[in-house]
């Protein structure tokens, strides 16, 4: 398999932060039902809110998994922001880059989750009519995931270590290639896996010069895989086992 042309890592990188965007909007819907807000105040450094829809899918744990958001709003330093969203429950992060450019993170970006003072992940409760206010946003690190070759080896090799940071062998994901018409690798794009029982999505980062994905996730299941809105796709759903890379999966053009 030959690398694919193209504009560089850096081309690379606004392409696929350019998709996730646009998949997100793609995916995000009005509610039908009753809808409350959600209200703060932004902190000192400017971030991009997160906020996830528990009904739907796990809270954020972006050490082992980046899920999609269900809403999103960039907030600039100390601004005052209400944000309407259908009732329920939402676990709440902050995305901030270190190059400006969206998610899913890279290494280096700093994300930040809303934590009891017990250090679980907090709910918030949006009511179906008012508001909730949103008390602050606490435990910011700095994103750091292996790369995508010491990840899989790792699958492979319980002892495996990456440099000075040993490697969790508990994660679990999907593995693969995306590839064009002609069976070239398509680099620089985002893979996304839907949970099709909770209808949740993980998102990849953008793939390798050999068209190379790894989407993480939070458990096992059913999963269906795609990437560039649809345009490239795998052949059905996907069994997936909870700690487990369910490997060599390819993903081809929609249409012929």
């Amino acid at each position: 398999m030959r690398p694919v042309k193209g504009a560089g890592k850096e081309g690379e990188r606004r392409l696929g932060g350019v998709l996730f965007l646009a998949a997100l909007l793609l995916f995000w819907t009005a509610a039908t039902g009753r809808a409350g807000q959600v209200i703060g105040e932004a902190p000192e450094a400017a971030g991009l809110l997160l906020l996830f829809d528990l009904a739907k899918g796990p809270p954020p744990a972006f050490d082992r998994y980046f899920r999609v958001p269900e809403y999103t709003r960039r907030l600039q330093p100390g601004e005052s922001f209400a944000v309407t969203l259908p009732a329920g429950r939402y676990a709440v992060g902050l995305y901030r880059s270190a190059t400006g450019e969206p998610p899913p993170p890279r290494n280096g970006d700093i994300l930040c989750r809303h934590l009891t003072p017990s250090g679980e992940p907090a709910t918030i409760v949006v009511p179906p009519t008012g508001a909730v206010q949103l008390s602050g946003i606490h435990r910011c690190a700095s994103f750091y995931l292996p790369d995508l070759d010491t990840l899989l080896a790792a699958a492979q090799n319980p002892a495996h270590v990456a440099g000075t940071k040993a490697v969790n062998t508990q994660y679990t994901g999907i593995a693969g290639t995306v590839e064009d018409k002609s069976g070239a690798p398509v680099a620089g794009i985002l893979v996304f896996a839907r949970d099709t029982g909770r209808g949740c999505r993980f998102v990849s980062r953008p793939t390798d010069p050999l068209g190379r994905f790894l989407v993480l996730t939070d458990q096992g299941g059913e999963y269906q895989v795609e990437a560039a809105g649809g345009a490239f796709i795998a052949n059905g759903p996907l069994t997936v086992e909870t700690n487990a890379i369910h490997t060599g999966v390819l993903l081809l053009p929609s249409l012929p």
